[in-house]
């Protein structure tokens, strides 16, 4: 019952648990909400999938696959790049 009250509230919803059919179309959206689907799940066939049934009544729902995998390995970079430039020793080219 919690789950579905946030849900019903929410103007932003980030799934990511690693269980398929986590969020359906039986729960009741805002039209203007946003679902972030990071879950990354395998059906019966070997399909990738998300933790959310696709066709939520939303706003925008990320795709799987497609979604927010690029996302992660660019931030995933980026944190690794800021990392060797901190380890850098002065003087010491780039």
């Amino acid at each position: 019952d919690d789950k579905r009250a946030f849900v019903k509230q929410a103007d932003l919803i980030i799934a990511a648990t690693g269980h398929m059919h986590l969020l359906t179309g039986e729960y009741e959206y805002k039209p203007s909400a946003v679902v972030i689907d990071v879950g990354i799940n395998f059906d019966e066939n070997g399909k990738m999938r998300g933790d959310c049934d696709p066709g939520l009544p939303v706003a925008f729902q990320s795709p799987v696959p497609g979604g927010v995998g690029l996302l992660t390995r660019l931030a995933l970079l980026n944190n690794l790049a800021t990392l060797l430039k901190a380890k850098q020793k002065p003087g010491e080219s780039e």
